[in-house]
Protein backbone atom coordinates (compact mmCIF):
# COMPACT_ATOMS: atom_id res chain seq x y z
CA UNK A 1 0.00 0.00 0.00
CA UNK A 2 1.74 3.23 -1.07
CA UNK A 3 1.57 6.39 1.37
CA UNK A 4 -1.04 7.65 -1.01
CA UNK A 5 -3.60 5.38 -0.46
CA UNK A 6 -3.10 4.96 3.18
CA UNK A 7 -3.40 8.75 3.79
CA UNK A 8 -6.86 8.51 1.80
CA UNK A 9 -8.04 5.61 4.00
CA UNK A 10 -7.03 7.66 7.24
CA UNK A 11 -8.56 10.85 5.99
CA UNK A 12 -11.83 8.39 5.58
CA UNK A 13 -11.62 6.93 8.60
CA UNK A 14 -11.25 10.10 10.24
CA UNK A 15 -14.09 11.92 8.40
CA UNK A 16 -16.55 9.26 9.28
CA UNK A 17 -15.07 9.38 13.40
CA UNK A 18 -16.09 13.51 13.05
CA UNK A 19 -19.50 12.45 11.70
CA UNK A 20 -19.88 9.92 14.39
CA UNK A 21 -18.81 12.35 17.09
CA UNK A 22 -20.82 15.27 15.80
CA UNK A 23 -23.67 13.13 15.59
CA UNK A 24 -23.22 11.68 19.41
CA UNK A 25 -22.87 15.67 20.47
CA UNK A 26 -26.18 16.87 19.04
CA UNK A 27 -28.20 13.27 19.90
CA UNK A 28 -26.38 14.30 23.84
CA UNK A 29 -27.41 17.57 23.67
CA UNK A 30 -31.26 16.11 23.60
CA UNK A 31 -30.70 13.29 26.20
CA UNK A 32 -27.84 14.17 28.45
CA UNK A 33 -30.13 16.41 30.44
CA UNK A 34 -32.96 14.03 30.14
CA UNK A 35 -36.21 14.64 31.76
CA UNK A 36 -38.04 13.76 35.11
CA UNK A 37 -41.41 14.69 34.74
CA UNK A 38 -44.99 13.16 35.14
CA UNK A 39 -47.56 14.36 33.13
CA UNK A 40 -50.41 15.69 35.14
CA UNK A 41 -53.74 15.65 33.98
CA UNK A 42 -56.67 16.86 36.56
CA UNK A 43 -58.45 14.07 38.62
CA UNK A 44 -56.22 11.32 36.91
CA UNK A 45 -52.83 9.82 38.58
CA UNK A 46 -49.98 11.55 37.26
CA UNK A 47 -47.57 9.35 35.45
CA UNK A 48 -44.59 9.32 33.35
CA UNK A 49 -44.37 9.62 29.61
CA UNK A 50 -41.94 7.36 27.26
CA UNK A 51 -39.42 9.15 25.85
CA UNK A 52 -38.01 8.36 22.50
CA UNK A 53 -35.85 10.41 19.80
CA UNK A 54 -34.87 10.77 16.20
CA UNK A 55 -33.39 13.00 14.05
CA UNK A 56 -32.61 15.37 17.06
CA UNK A 57 -36.16 15.23 17.97
CA UNK A 58 -37.51 14.24 21.51
CA UNK A 59 -40.72 12.85 21.31
CA UNK A 60 -42.90 12.34 24.26
CA UNK A 61 -45.55 9.45 24.22
CA UNK A 62 -49.25 9.44 26.08
CA UNK A 63 -50.06 6.55 27.28
CA UNK A 64 -53.27 4.83 26.81
CA UNK A 65 -54.65 5.64 30.28
CA UNK A 66 -53.44 9.15 29.88
CA UNK A 67 -54.95 9.30 26.30
CA UNK A 68 -58.46 8.28 27.74
CA UNK A 69 -57.70 10.73 30.68
CA UNK A 70 -57.56 13.97 28.13
CA UNK A 71 -60.50 12.62 26.19
CA UNK A 72 -62.75 12.93 29.21
CA UNK A 73 -61.17 15.97 30.49
CA UNK A 74 -61.95 17.84 27.26
CA UNK A 75 -65.34 16.22 27.33
CA UNK A 76 -65.93 17.81 30.55
CA UNK A 77 -64.75 21.26 30.25
CA UNK A 78 -65.26 21.91 26.39
CA UNK A 79 -61.19 22.45 25.75
CA UNK A 80 -58.15 21.32 26.51
CA UNK A 81 -54.44 22.61 25.72
CA UNK A 82 -50.78 21.16 26.63
CA UNK A 83 -48.46 23.39 29.20
CA UNK A 84 -45.34 22.61 29.35
CA UNK A 85 -42.24 24.50 31.55
CA UNK A 86 -38.48 23.88 30.55
CA UNK A 87 -35.01 25.16 31.77
CA UNK A 88 -32.88 25.88 29.23
CA UNK A 89 -29.24 25.65 29.98
CA UNK A 90 -27.24 27.06 26.94
CA UNK A 91 -27.39 27.36 23.57
CA UNK A 92 -25.61 25.05 20.64
CA UNK A 93 -24.88 25.22 16.87
CA UNK A 94 -28.35 24.56 15.30
CA UNK A 95 -27.90 22.32 12.12
CA UNK A 96 -28.34 23.55 8.84
CA UNK A 97 -32.75 23.28 8.47
CA UNK A 98 -32.90 22.80 11.83
CA UNK A 99 -35.53 24.71 13.37
CA UNK A 100 -37.39 24.47 16.73
CA UNK A 101 -40.87 23.52 17.67
CA UNK A 102 -43.03 22.26 19.84
CA UNK A 103 -45.94 20.36 18.79
CA UNK A 104 -48.16 17.13 18.99
CA UNK A 105 -48.21 13.95 16.43
CA UNK A 106 -50.63 11.41 16.71
CA UNK A 107 -51.55 7.67 16.41
CA UNK A 108 -51.30 8.19 12.28
CA UNK A 109 -47.86 9.18 12.83
CA UNK A 110 -46.63 5.85 14.67
CA UNK A 111 -45.40 2.52 13.14
CA UNK A 112 -44.66 -0.06 15.48
CA UNK A 113 -43.99 2.83 18.65
CA UNK A 114 -41.73 4.89 16.53
CA UNK A 115 -42.86 8.61 15.30
CA UNK A 116 -42.65 8.07 11.38
CA UNK A 117 -45.35 10.86 9.99
CA UNK A 118 -44.33 13.65 8.68
CA UNK A 119 -44.79 15.96 11.44
CA UNK A 120 -43.34 18.82 10.19
CA UNK A 121 -46.33 19.11 8.12
CA UNK A 122 -48.59 19.62 10.85
CA UNK A 123 -49.33 22.88 12.91
CA UNK A 124 -46.46 23.42 15.40
CA UNK A 125 -45.07 26.54 17.57
CA UNK A 126 -41.84 27.26 16.25
CA UNK A 127 -39.57 29.24 18.86
CA UNK A 128 -36.18 29.96 19.47
CA UNK A 129 -35.37 28.36 22.48
CA UNK A 130 -31.71 30.45 23.11
CA UNK A 131 -33.82 33.29 23.76
CA UNK A 132 -34.47 31.67 27.05
CA UNK A 133 -30.88 30.56 27.68
CA UNK A 134 -29.83 30.49 31.36
CA UNK A 135 -33.74 30.84 32.37
CA UNK A 136 -36.92 29.27 31.75
CA UNK A 137 -40.50 29.15 29.78
CA UNK A 138 -43.75 27.85 29.76
CA UNK A 139 -45.80 27.36 26.76
CA UNK A 140 -48.85 25.73 26.19
CA UNK A 141 -50.41 24.35 23.42
CA UNK A 142 -54.05 24.02 22.44
CA UNK A 143 -56.12 20.72 20.74
CA UNK A 144 -58.37 21.29 18.38
CA UNK A 145 -61.93 21.17 19.93
CA UNK A 146 -63.46 18.67 17.92
CA UNK A 147 -59.64 16.74 16.44
CA UNK A 148 -58.40 13.55 17.91
CA UNK A 149 -56.25 13.49 21.07
CA UNK A 150 -52.74 13.42 20.42
CA UNK A 151 -50.83 10.41 21.30
CA UNK A 152 -47.60 12.62 22.69
CA UNK A 153 -45.67 15.43 21.67
CA UNK A 154 -41.93 16.52 20.22
CA UNK A 155 -39.92 19.30 21.09
CA UNK A 156 -37.16 20.11 18.19
CA UNK A 157 -34.11 22.44 19.05
CA UNK A 158 -30.73 22.47 19.53
CA UNK A 159 -30.79 24.12 22.64
CA UNK A 160 -29.96 22.28 25.51
CA UNK A 161 -33.45 22.10 27.87
CA UNK A 162 -35.12 19.98 30.33
CA UNK A 163 -38.74 19.58 30.52
CA UNK A 164 -39.21 20.92 34.14
CA UNK A 165 -42.95 19.42 34.36
CA UNK A 166 -46.05 18.87 31.33
CA UNK A 167 -49.74 19.23 32.39
CA UNK A 168 -52.72 18.99 30.99
CA UNK A 169 -55.15 22.24 31.51
CA UNK A 170 -58.01 24.20 30.24
CA UNK A 171 -57.36 26.32 26.80
CA UNK A 172 -55.39 29.22 26.71
CA UNK A 173 -54.17 31.34 24.25
CA UNK A 174 -51.99 34.59 24.95
CA UNK A 175 -49.30 35.98 26.95
CA UNK A 176 -47.97 36.47 30.53
CA UNK A 177 -44.98 38.11 31.48
CA UNK A 178 -46.25 38.84 35.47
CA UNK A 179 -43.85 35.82 36.86
CA UNK A 180 -42.44 32.77 34.80
CA UNK A 181 -42.87 33.73 30.89
CA UNK A 182 -45.89 32.13 29.19
CA UNK A 183 -46.81 32.34 25.92
CA UNK A 184 -49.85 30.05 24.85
CA UNK A 185 -51.40 28.88 21.23
CA UNK A 186 -53.81 28.10 19.57
CA UNK A 187 -54.56 24.53 17.60
CA UNK A 188 -53.32 26.49 14.65
CA UNK A 189 -49.80 27.07 16.10
CA UNK A 190 -47.97 30.13 16.00
CA UNK A 191 -44.42 31.98 16.06
CA UNK A 192 -43.41 32.29 19.70
CA UNK A 193 -41.94 35.82 19.74
CA UNK A 194 -39.97 36.18 23.45
CA UNK A 195 -41.32 39.39 24.82
CA UNK A 196 -44.13 40.43 22.20
CA UNK A 197 -46.99 42.27 23.02
CA UNK A 198 -49.15 41.07 20.12
CA UNK A 199 -51.20 38.09 19.74
CA UNK A 200 -52.73 35.71 17.19
CA UNK A 201 -56.36 35.19 17.63
CA UNK A 202 -57.28 33.48 14.56
CA UNK A 203 -57.38 30.30 16.24
CA UNK A 204 -59.67 30.85 18.83
CA UNK A 205 -62.70 29.05 16.61
CA UNK A 206 -60.95 25.95 16.39
CA UNK A 207 -60.40 25.81 20.43
CA UNK A 208 -63.44 27.87 21.76
CA UNK A 209 -67.16 28.03 20.37
CA UNK A 210 -67.88 30.29 17.82
CA UNK A 211 -71.03 31.44 18.70
CA UNK A 212 -72.79 32.08 21.93
CA UNK A 213 -75.28 29.68 23.38
CA UNK A 214 -77.24 29.57 26.63
CA UNK A 215 -74.28 26.88 27.85
CA UNK A 216 -71.31 28.84 26.63
CA UNK A 217 -70.19 31.56 25.33
CA UNK A 218 -66.83 33.28 23.04
CA UNK A 219 -63.96 32.88 25.00
CA UNK A 220 -63.23 35.94 27.08
CA UNK A 221 -60.06 37.92 27.38
CA UNK A 222 -58.69 38.93 30.64
CA UNK A 223 -56.06 41.94 30.23
CA UNK A 224 -53.69 43.07 33.15
CA UNK A 225 -51.25 45.69 33.40
CA UNK A 226 -48.53 46.43 35.68
CA UNK A 227 -49.19 48.64 38.86
CA UNK A 228 -47.98 52.63 38.97
CA UNK A 229 -48.10 52.53 34.87
CA UNK A 230 -49.46 56.30 35.50
CA UNK A 231 -51.48 55.79 31.86
CA UNK A 232 -54.64 58.13 31.85
CA UNK A 233 -55.77 55.68 28.77
CA UNK A 234 -54.87 52.80 26.62
CA UNK A 235 -56.11 50.75 23.39
CA UNK A 236 -56.31 47.16 22.17
CA UNK A 237 -57.16 46.67 18.08
CA UNK A 238 -58.29 44.01 16.72
CA UNK A 239 -58.91 43.40 13.40
CA UNK A 240 -58.97 47.36 12.86
CA UNK A 241 -61.36 48.14 15.83
CA UNK A 242 -60.11 49.88 18.21
CA UNK A 243 -61.10 49.51 22.33
CA UNK A 244 -60.24 52.73 24.50
CA UNK A 245 -59.30 51.77 27.31
CA UNK A 246 -59.77 54.12 30.93
CA UNK A 247 -57.15 53.29 33.24
CA UNK A 248 -57.73 54.94 36.64
CA UNK A 249 -59.09 52.16 37.99
CA UNK A 250 -57.29 49.20 36.52
CA UNK A 251 -56.09 47.43 38.92
CA UNK A 252 -54.32 44.01 39.64
CA UNK A 253 -56.93 42.02 39.27
CA UNK A 254 -57.56 43.36 35.71
CA UNK A 255 -59.85 43.67 32.98
CA UNK A 256 -62.52 41.70 30.96
CA UNK A 257 -63.13 41.89 27.29
CA UNK A 258 -65.85 39.58 26.12
CA UNK A 259 -64.91 38.34 22.29
CA UNK A 260 -68.21 38.61 21.34
CA UNK A 261 -68.42 42.38 21.76
CA UNK A 262 -65.37 42.54 19.28
CA UNK A 263 -66.78 43.41 15.38
CA UNK A 264 -64.07 40.50 14.44
CA UNK A 265 -63.30 38.71 17.30
CA UNK A 266 -60.62 36.27 15.40
CA UNK A 267 -57.87 38.68 14.76
CA UNK A 268 -54.73 39.90 15.48
CA UNK A 269 -54.50 41.42 18.91
CA UNK A 270 -52.15 44.48 19.36
CA UNK A 271 -52.19 47.53 21.68
CA UNK A 272 -51.58 51.13 19.50
CA UNK A 273 -51.24 52.97 23.14
CA UNK A 274 -50.05 51.40 26.44
CA UNK A 275 -48.24 48.25 24.88
CA UNK A 276 -45.44 48.59 26.95
CA UNK A 277 -47.45 48.72 30.49
CA UNK A 278 -48.98 44.87 29.70
CA UNK A 279 -48.27 42.45 31.32
CA UNK A 280 -50.89 39.98 30.23
CA UNK A 281 -53.32 39.21 27.73
CA UNK A 282 -55.12 35.81 27.45
CA UNK A 283 -57.95 34.41 26.22
CA UNK A 284 -59.82 31.21 27.88
CA UNK A 285 -63.41 29.77 27.33
CA UNK A 286 -66.65 29.59 30.13
CA UNK A 287 -69.41 27.02 29.77
CA UNK A 288 -72.51 26.81 32.25
CA UNK A 289 -73.26 23.70 32.97
CA UNK A 290 -75.32 24.85 36.50
CA UNK A 291 -79.04 23.45 36.65
CA UNK A 292 -79.74 27.00 37.14
CA UNK A 293 -78.98 27.95 33.50
CA UNK A 294 -80.49 24.74 31.46
CA UNK A 295 -83.35 26.59 29.86
CA UNK A 296 -82.58 30.27 30.33
CA UNK A 297 -79.27 32.08 28.95
CA UNK A 298 -76.63 32.96 31.57
CA UNK A 299 -75.67 36.43 31.90
CA UNK A 300 -72.62 37.40 29.90
CA UNK A 301 -70.14 39.46 32.29
CA UNK A 302 -69.11 42.72 30.48
CA UNK A 303 -68.34 46.21 30.78
CA UNK A 304 -71.43 48.32 30.71
CA UNK A 305 -69.50 50.65 28.00
CA UNK A 306 -69.48 47.19 25.27
CA UNK A 307 -72.99 46.64 25.32
CA UNK A 308 -73.88 50.22 23.79
CA UNK A 309 -72.49 49.08 20.35
CA UNK A 310 -72.83 45.41 20.55
CA UNK A 311 -73.94 43.53 17.86
CA UNK A 312 -77.33 42.15 18.08
CA UNK A 313 -76.02 39.23 15.48
CA UNK A 314 -74.69 37.67 18.18
CA UNK A 315 -77.24 38.05 20.52
CA UNK A 316 -78.39 34.06 21.72
CA UNK A 317 -82.09 34.72 21.99
CA UNK A 318 -83.80 36.61 19.39
CA UNK A 319 -86.01 39.80 21.55
CA UNK A 320 -82.78 40.25 24.23
CA UNK A 321 -79.67 39.54 25.26
CA UNK A 322 -78.63 39.33 28.81
CA UNK A 323 -75.13 40.58 30.68
CA UNK A 324 -73.80 41.14 34.17
CA UNK A 325 -71.95 44.10 35.22
CA UNK A 326 -68.25 41.98 35.42
CA UNK A 327 -66.83 44.77 38.11
CA UNK A 328 -70.61 44.06 40.10
CA UNK A 329 -72.13 41.00 38.60
CA UNK A 330 -75.12 41.43 40.78
CA UNK A 331 -76.42 43.48 38.55
CA UNK A 332 -78.09 42.50 35.31
CA UNK A 333 -78.66 44.32 32.04
CA UNK A 334 -81.12 43.52 29.20
CA UNK A 335 -80.51 44.63 26.08
CA UNK A 336 -83.85 44.60 24.12
CA UNK A 337 -85.30 44.20 20.62
CA UNK A 338 -87.88 46.86 20.74
CA UNK A 339 -89.63 49.09 23.18
CA UNK A 340 -92.49 46.91 23.32
CA UNK A 341 -90.87 43.84 24.19
CA UNK A 342 -88.94 45.86 26.91
CA UNK A 343 -92.50 47.00 27.99
CA UNK A 344 -93.96 43.48 28.22
CA UNK A 345 -90.86 42.43 30.67
CA UNK A 346 -90.94 45.24 32.64
CA UNK A 347 -93.37 48.06 32.44
CA UNK A 348 -95.84 46.45 35.00
CA UNK A 349 -93.14 46.63 37.17
CA UNK A 350 -92.65 50.14 36.72
CA UNK A 351 -96.02 51.45 37.43
CA UNK A 352 -96.02 49.06 40.59
CA UNK A 353 -92.55 50.27 41.51
CA UNK A 354 -92.71 54.19 40.48
CA UNK A 355 -95.67 55.75 39.21
CA UNK A 356 -97.71 58.19 41.13
CA UNK A 357 -101.21 57.02 41.44
CA UNK A 358 -100.34 53.71 40.22
CA UNK A 359 -97.55 51.98 43.30
CA UNK A 360 -97.90 49.13 45.00
CA UNK A 361 -100.42 47.49 42.85
CA UNK A 362 -100.42 45.03 40.07
CA UNK A 363 -102.48 46.34 36.85
CA UNK A 364 -103.96 44.46 33.82
CA UNK A 365 -101.55 45.08 30.65
CA UNK A 366 -105.32 46.51 29.41
CA UNK A 367 -105.68 49.19 32.25
CA UNK A 368 -102.25 51.19 31.54
CA UNK A 369 -102.44 50.82 27.79
CA UNK A 370 -101.47 53.75 26.49
CA UNK A 371 -99.95 55.06 29.34
CA UNK A 372 -96.09 55.46 28.80
CA UNK A 373 -93.96 53.61 30.77
CA UNK A 374 -90.05 54.16 30.29
CA UNK A 375 -87.57 53.98 27.34
CA UNK A 376 -85.58 52.26 30.30
CA UNK A 377 -85.60 50.63 33.49
CA UNK A 378 -83.89 49.75 36.71
CA UNK A 379 -85.27 47.79 39.67
CA UNK A 380 -83.47 46.46 43.09
CA UNK A 381 -84.02 43.23 44.33
CA UNK A 382 -86.32 44.24 46.96
CA UNK A 383 -89.17 46.17 44.18
CA UNK A 384 -88.29 42.34 42.11
CA UNK A 385 -89.32 40.37 44.91
CA UNK A 386 -92.69 42.24 45.94
CA UNK A 387 -93.70 42.91 42.84
CA UNK A 388 -93.73 39.04 41.85
CA UNK A 389 -94.51 37.64 45.51
CA UNK A 390 -97.69 39.38 45.16
CA UNK A 391 -98.45 37.97 41.74
CA UNK A 392 -97.61 34.82 43.40
CA UNK A 393 -100.04 35.22 46.86
CA UNK A 394 -102.84 36.69 44.40
CA UNK A 395 -102.47 34.65 41.62
CA UNK A 396 -102.20 37.00 39.16
CA UNK A 397 -102.11 35.96 35.45
CA UNK A 398 -97.89 37.44 34.60
CA UNK A 399 -97.03 37.98 30.81
CA UNK A 400 -94.88 35.11 29.29
CA UNK A 401 -92.20 37.61 29.25
CA UNK A 402 -92.01 38.39 33.09
CA UNK A 403 -92.63 34.80 33.82
CA UNK A 404 -88.93 34.19 31.98
CA UNK A 405 -87.92 37.64 33.99
CA UNK A 406 -88.86 35.82 37.05
CA UNK A 407 -86.84 32.55 36.71
CA UNK A 408 -84.25 34.67 35.70
CA UNK A 409 -83.72 36.74 38.61
CA UNK A 410 -83.99 33.23 40.38
CA UNK A 411 -81.28 31.92 38.77
CA UNK A 412 -79.12 34.75 39.43
CA UNK A 413 -80.25 35.44 42.98
CA UNK A 414 -81.44 38.45 42.79
CA UNK A 415 -84.57 37.11 44.03
CA UNK A 416 -84.97 34.37 46.44
CA UNK A 417 -87.97 31.75 46.73
CA UNK A 418 -88.19 29.57 49.87
CA UNK A 419 -89.50 25.87 50.21
CA UNK A 420 -92.89 27.38 51.19
CA UNK A 421 -92.93 29.17 48.02
CA UNK A 422 -92.45 32.75 49.49
CA UNK A 423 -90.51 34.96 47.22
CA UNK A 424 -88.08 37.59 48.74
CA UNK A 425 -84.94 39.79 48.03
CA UNK A 426 -81.72 38.37 46.87
CA UNK A 427 -78.92 40.70 46.05
CA UNK A 428 -78.27 43.11 43.69
CA UNK A 429 -80.98 44.68 40.74
CA UNK A 430 -81.77 44.85 37.32
CA UNK A 431 -80.82 47.44 34.34
CA UNK A 432 -83.08 47.39 31.13
CA UNK A 433 -82.23 49.15 27.41
CA UNK A 434 -83.73 48.89 23.92
CA UNK A 435 -81.79 48.60 20.38
CA UNK A 436 -84.70 51.02 19.35
CA UNK A 437 -83.08 54.08 21.59
CA UNK A 438 -80.77 55.73 18.81
CA UNK A 439 -76.90 55.34 20.09
CA UNK A 440 -76.57 58.44 22.00
CA UNK A 441 -79.88 57.79 23.55
CA UNK A 442 -78.53 53.93 24.63
CA UNK A 443 -75.00 55.90 25.82
CA UNK A 444 -76.94 58.07 28.36
CA UNK A 445 -79.33 55.21 29.58
CA UNK A 446 -76.46 52.30 29.91
CA UNK A 447 -75.06 55.62 32.70
CA UNK A 448 -78.35 56.52 34.12
CA UNK A 449 -79.39 53.19 34.48
CA UNK A 450 -76.07 51.79 35.85
CA UNK A 451 -75.75 54.77 38.09
CA UNK A 452 -79.37 53.40 39.78
CA UNK A 453 -77.84 50.35 39.90
CA UNK A 454 -74.73 51.27 42.22
CA UNK A 455 -77.42 53.47 44.51
CA UNK A 456 -78.62 49.78 44.82
CA UNK A 457 -75.73 47.94 45.84
CA UNK A 458 -73.66 50.74 47.47
CA UNK A 459 -74.45 52.03 50.97
CA UNK A 460 -71.89 54.14 50.89
CA UNK A 461 -72.68 56.01 47.80
CA UNK A 462 -76.68 56.30 48.67
CA UNK A 463 -74.68 58.08 52.21
CA UNK A 464 -73.27 60.35 49.96
CA UNK A 465 -75.72 61.74 47.14
CA UNK A 466 -77.86 62.23 50.38
CA UNK A 467 -75.35 64.22 52.01
CA UNK A 468 -75.10 66.06 48.59
CA UNK A 469 -79.07 66.36 48.17
CA UNK A 470 -79.23 68.09 51.30
CA UNK A 471 -77.16 70.76 51.32
CA UNK A 472 -77.55 71.66 47.54
CA UNK A 473 -79.13 75.44 46.53
CA UNK A 474 -82.77 74.64 47.60
CA UNK A 475 -84.48 76.54 44.94
CA UNK A 476 -82.97 74.57 41.92
CA UNK A 477 -83.82 71.11 44.19
CA UNK A 478 -87.30 72.76 44.32
CA UNK A 479 -86.97 72.84 40.51
CA UNK A 480 -86.05 69.07 40.09
CA UNK A 481 -88.62 67.62 42.31
CA UNK A 482 -91.45 69.91 40.31
CA UNK A 483 -89.87 67.96 37.21
CA UNK A 484 -90.06 64.94 38.28
CA UNK A 485 -93.82 65.52 39.55
CA UNK A 486 -95.12 67.14 36.40
CA UNK A 487 -93.53 65.52 33.27
CA UNK A 488 -95.29 63.05 31.81
CA UNK A 489 -93.41 60.52 31.23
CA UNK A 490 -91.77 60.17 34.91
CA UNK A 491 -94.70 61.43 37.14
CA UNK A 492 -92.43 59.73 40.06
CA UNK A 493 -93.84 59.67 43.23
CA UNK A 494 -92.18 62.12 45.12
CA UNK A 495 -93.74 60.50 48.92
CA UNK A 496 -90.93 57.97 48.01
CA UNK A 497 -87.59 59.38 49.42
CA UNK A 498 -85.55 56.69 48.40
CA UNK A 499 -86.71 57.00 44.60
CA UNK A 500 -86.32 60.68 44.36
CA UNK A 501 -82.77 60.64 45.16
CA UNK A 502 -81.55 57.76 43.36
CA UNK A 503 -82.85 59.78 40.45
CA UNK A 504 -81.94 63.14 41.98
CA UNK A 505 -78.78 61.39 41.61
CA UNK A 506 -79.09 59.74 38.08
CA UNK A 507 -80.09 62.55 36.29
CA UNK A 508 -76.93 64.43 37.49
CA UNK A 509 -74.57 61.88 36.59
CA UNK A 510 -76.15 60.47 32.92
CA UNK A 511 -73.93 62.72 31.55
CA UNK A 512 -70.66 64.93 31.68
CA UNK A 513 -70.61 67.85 33.99
CA UNK A 514 -69.67 69.94 31.21
CA UNK A 515 -73.00 69.08 29.72
CA UNK A 516 -75.23 68.98 33.08
CA UNK A 517 -75.93 72.92 33.01
CA UNK A 518 -77.27 73.25 29.19
CA UNK A 519 -79.51 69.87 29.91
CA UNK A 520 -81.29 71.26 32.74
CA UNK A 521 -81.70 74.71 31.01
CA UNK A 522 -82.84 73.33 27.88
CA UNK A 523 -85.22 71.23 30.17
CA UNK A 524 -86.49 74.35 32.06
CA UNK A 525 -87.29 75.78 29.04
CA UNK A 526 -89.66 73.43 27.90
CA UNK A 527 -93.02 73.91 27.33
CA UNK A 528 -94.16 71.59 30.31
CA UNK A 529 -91.94 73.43 32.50
CA UNK A 530 -92.91 76.71 31.67
CA UNK A 531 -96.26 75.75 32.20
CA UNK A 532 -96.12 73.89 35.55
CA UNK A 533 -93.08 75.35 37.57
CA UNK A 534 -92.41 78.23 35.87
CA UNK A 535 -91.43 79.92 38.84
CA UNK A 536 -88.83 77.07 39.45
CA UNK A 537 -88.08 77.19 35.77
CA UNK A 538 -86.90 80.12 35.17
CA UNK A 539 -84.92 80.28 38.41
CA UNK A 540 -82.70 77.69 36.82
CA UNK A 541 -82.56 79.43 32.84
CA UNK A 542 -81.68 82.94 35.11
CA UNK A 543 -78.47 80.59 36.64
CA UNK A 544 -77.83 78.46 34.44
CA UNK A 545 -78.13 75.84 36.48
CA UNK A 546 -74.88 76.58 38.37
CA UNK A 547 -76.46 74.40 41.39
CA UNK A 548 -76.91 71.08 39.02
CA UNK A 549 -73.59 71.79 38.18
CA UNK A 550 -72.29 71.84 41.37
CA UNK A 551 -73.94 69.15 42.75
CA UNK A 552 -73.13 67.47 39.75
CA UNK A 553 -69.06 68.07 40.28
CA UNK A 554 -69.13 66.94 43.69
CA UNK A 555 -70.82 63.55 42.52
CA UNK A 556 -68.32 63.10 39.79
CA UNK A 557 -65.13 63.66 42.04
CA UNK A 558 -66.52 61.17 44.86
CA UNK A 559 -67.43 58.13 41.55
CA UNK A 560 -63.77 59.08 40.10
CA UNK A 561 -62.25 58.60 43.36
CA UNK A 562 -64.22 55.10 44.37
CA UNK A 563 -64.71 53.45 41.02
CA UNK A 564 -62.62 55.42 38.54
CA UNK A 565 -65.95 56.28 37.26
CA UNK A 566 -67.15 59.72 36.05
CA UNK A 567 -70.55 61.49 34.90
CA UNK A 568 -71.62 60.38 31.53
CA UNK A 569 -69.60 56.84 31.90
CA UNK A 570 -70.04 54.23 34.39
CA UNK A 571 -67.76 51.88 31.73
CA UNK A 572 -63.60 51.31 31.35
CA UNK A 573 -64.34 49.88 28.14
CA UNK A 574 -65.26 51.60 24.70
CA UNK A 575 -65.13 50.93 21.14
Amino acid sequence: MNKLSGFCRLRRLSFQRIFAFAFFALFFSFSSCSSNFQLEIPNHQPAKVTLSSASGIRFFHFSKSQIEAIKDFRSANGDSALQITLSVSRSDTSPVNFADSFGFFYQEDLSSGKVTGNIRSKPAVSMTLSDFASSSVSIAFCMSRDGQVPAGFYISSAAKYKVDGAKITRAIVGFDYRSLPFYAFASNGGKLVSGSKTADFSGLAQVFPAVNTKSAYLPQIDLFFAENHGLKTAQIASGGEVITIRSPAISPNGLAIQSSALRYPFSQISFPQGGDAVTALLAHGETFSSKNFSDIPAPIPTDPGLIIKWQKSKWREANFELFSWDRFPSLLYFDTVSYAYQSAMFKRLAFFVEKTGWRGKLWSNEEISGIHGYNAHDYKAESLAEFFDLARRTNFPLNPEEVLLEKILLANGIIVQNPAGEITAGQGGVISISQESPEYLRRQFVAHEGWHGLYFIDPDFRNTVASIFYTMDQQTLSYLLRYFSVTPSLNYDLSDDYLVKNEFMAYLLQQPVSAVGKYFVNAASRQHSQEKAKTQADYIIQTNAEGFTSAATLLDEYVNDRWGLSAGRVWLLSN
